[in-house]
Order: C-alpha cells, then sequence, then structure tokens
C-alpha cells in the first residue's frame, strides 16, 4: 500500500484522485459498530393447510430481524472512494414464533458467547463515502458471509443446499454433508451452536392459551405428531450453517462518527441449514428428527422499502378470528432494511463483540 497522501491520518491511500475535504475527513476510516434491522415475514411453508391457516405447525407471522457486524474501513482514497470494508459478524436476534397449534412460542438464541471465538470468519467488502462533510453517506457494500458452514466457491454466488441436500451436498475437495460446517463458535460441534429458550413466556395477544395463560417457549418441533407437539418433546440445541448477504449505509451526523440509512438485503439474505440437534432428554436426535427440524427452519421473506406481505393464502391466514384479525393488520408497507452505524475508533483498536452490541446506536427511523 502506498503512503496516504501528506496531512492525513492513517487510513487513507494515494489513488491519483482530487483530495476532498471536509470536517469529517479524519474520521471516515476506523473502526465501527453496525447493526442491521430487517423487517421479515414467514409462513409454515410445508405443513398444515394453506388456503384456510388450519393445521400449522408454525403460525404465519411478521417481526424484525436484527444482526450486528464489527467493521473495519481502510485504504481509503483521497476522495472517499474505493475504500476496503472488513465485517465480522458479533451478534444476531431472532423473532419468536407461535405455535397454536401446539399452545406454545419458539424462540431460536445465538449464545453472546459464540461471538467471541477466533474462529469466527471475517468477509471482505468495499468502504466509501460520498464526501466528508455531516450529510454525506458513509456505506459498506453488499457482501456474503458464511458462518458454520462452507459452500462451493464464491459466498455470493454458490448454490445453497436444499434441506434434502444436507447430509451429502459437496462443499469442497473431498468434503461433504457434515464436513461442510465447520466448527465456527469452537465448542467441537458442527456449524455453529444455536439454543432454544425454554423458560418463560411468550405473552403477546391475540397468542393465548384457552384459560387466558401466556404461550410458553418450548423446544423446536421435531415431528409434527400431536402428541410430541403438546408435550413439548423438542430440539433444545441445533448445530447450524449460515449464509448471509447483507450491506449497510448512514448518513453521517453532525458528530462526524454515526450514522443512520438503508441497508442493502437481497431476498434470501438470510438462509440456514442444520445438521445435528439434541433433544430436552439430552439424546441425540434420530435422522429423521434431525431432518424434520432441517426442513422446517425458518425461511425469512425480506420486506424491502414499501413492500409488504403478500396477501393470503400466500401469506397465510389463520382460522382464529382473532390471530386473523392480527395477521391482517401486519400488511403495513416496510420501511425496508435498515443500518444504524457507530464510529468507535481509530484503525488498530480493540473491540470486542459486546462492545459492538452494546453500542451507543442512533435510533432507526
Amino acid at each position: 500500500m502506498t503512503a496516504p497522501p501528506a496531512g492525513l491520518p492513517n487510513g487513507y491511500k494515494a489513488c491519483g484522485k482530487p483530495v476532498g475535504a471536509g470536517s469529517c475527513m479524519p474520521t471516515a476510516p476506523g473502526v465501527y459498530a453496525l447493526k442491521t434491522e430487517l423487517d421479515v415475514w414467514w409462513k409454515d411453508e410445508n405443513n398444515g393447510n394453506q388456503a384456510d391457516g388450519t393445521g400449522y405447525l408454525i403460525d404465519p407471522g411478521r417481526g424484525k430481524l436484527t444482526i450486528f457486524f464489527r467493521g473495519e474501513i481502510k485504504d481509503v482514497c483521497e476522495d472517499g472512494s474505493g475504500g476496503v470494508g472488513v465485517l465480522r459478524p458479533c451478534g444476531t436476534r431472532l423473532p419468536a414464533f407461535i405455535s397454536d397449534i401446539a399452545s406454545s412460542a419458539i424462540q431460536i438464541e445465538f449464545p453472546d458467547t459464540l461471538w467471541e471465538s477466533d474462529k469466527i470468519p471475517s468477509y471482505t467488502t468495499t468502504g466509501s463515502t460520498s464526501g466528508f462533510n455531516p450529510g454525506d453517506t458513509l456505506t459498506i457494500g453488499l457482501t456474503a458471509g458464511l458462518l458454520g458452514l462452507e459452500l462451493m466457491g464464491d459466498p455470493m454466488t454458490a448454490t445453497f443446499p436444499t434441506w434434502q441436500q444436507t447430509v451429502d451436498f459437496t462443499c469442497g475437495t473431498g468434503k461433504a454433508g457434515e464436513m461442510c460446517f465447520p466448527d465456527h463458535d469452537g465448542d467441537g460441534k458442527p456449524g455453529v451452536t444455536v439454543a432454544m429458550k425454554t423458560t418463560g413466556n411468550f405473552d403477546a395477544a391475540p397468542y393465548k392459551a384457552s384459560d387466558g395463560s401466556a404461550f410458553p417457549f418450548k423446544p423446536a418441533p421435531v415431528s409434527s405428531n400431536p402428541l410430541d407437539l403438546l408435550n413439548g418433546t423438542g430440539a433444545k440445541t441445533v448445530y447450524v450453517g449460515l449464509r448471509t448477504a447483507l450491506g449497510g449505509a448512514g448518513k453521517i451526523a453532525s458528530d462526524c462518527k454515526s450514522g443512520v440509512g438503508d441497508a442493502v438485503a437481497a431476498e434470501n439474505a438470510i438462509q440456514s441449514r442444520a445438521t445435528t440437534c439434541i433433544l430436552n432428554t439430552d439424546s441425540l436426535c434420530s435422522d429423521a428428527q434431525i431432518e424434520f427440524v432441517d426442513k422446517n427452519v425458518p425461511n425469512y421473506h425480506i420486506l424491502q422499502k414499501g413492500g409488504t406481505p403478500p396477501a393470503a393464502p400466500m401469506w397465510g391466514t389463520h382460522n382464529r378470528p382473532e390471530a386473523k384479525t392480527a395477521l391482517d393488520a401486519a400488511r403495513t408497507p416496510s420501511k425496508g432494511p435498515l443500518s444504524s452505524v457507530v464510529r468507535l475508533g481509530d484503525l488498530g483498536m480493540a473491540a470486542s463483540c459486546a462492545d459492538i452490541r452494546n453500542a451507543n446506536y442512533p435510533a432507526f427511523p
């Protein structure tokens, strides 16, 4: 890398372009916390009657999915273009699912300790700014990253395996199936380990039991057997692999260190596969049970700005009137994917994933 132009701080490079000017020039390169919020909808795509809403294992719903990244922007040209962005995942928060048929809620949790593993990979993309003054836009380009998963070829364009292919898809020379789930959280298990919340209740109308009590959180279903659903027999731990394809931007605030803007996310920006699971009896899932879990992993449909979930029955309906009313009310225009960024310091500073998750992010509009 060539030396930065005279008078500019670390993180710039000489590209032979006109040197930009502005009060935010010293703070464009640096270490950033990035929070991306996705407006998503989902439905049960494998079970139940799609026309009248009966027999769903998981009810249709809509919620917010949040992902945190530690970002670096470096090697920025004199005019703010041409920079390199390096992203490292630091946290994921998923919405809860409702199973009305089982009077329960399902909450997938990524343990915070997972993200501190030194095996978590980073992803390289672009990082640039449209200018060096408040009101200009700082952009981290769209990039695909793999976590607990290996694919064949470029992560952005590689074919993602279906649930029918999980046990034998090919990901590299001599590797297939479970060997394609690298242990990125360093716990000795394939992929990354996620847990199902099994304590507490999901208390949100209209989802309440017939006696008025809140739905308890239960393990992930491992079959559609009504007795298993009602008894809460299921997976408490699942080993998964994921692909994310995200980018972010923020309009630079007056402090030159923060901003909020639109994120970039494709319809299939969040994809996952499950390779193994542990039952709430501490037994290993059978082949049939893990296949059921993998087949029914959440398929999040990401709403772009102005988008709405499709009309019934494509999104789904509900046979309980009060739940159907709530579902219909959720068909409102989306603000689309959003991102919030905070500059934490200069290049080379240490920032844990806890620092990223707890950063003082500007509020989303």
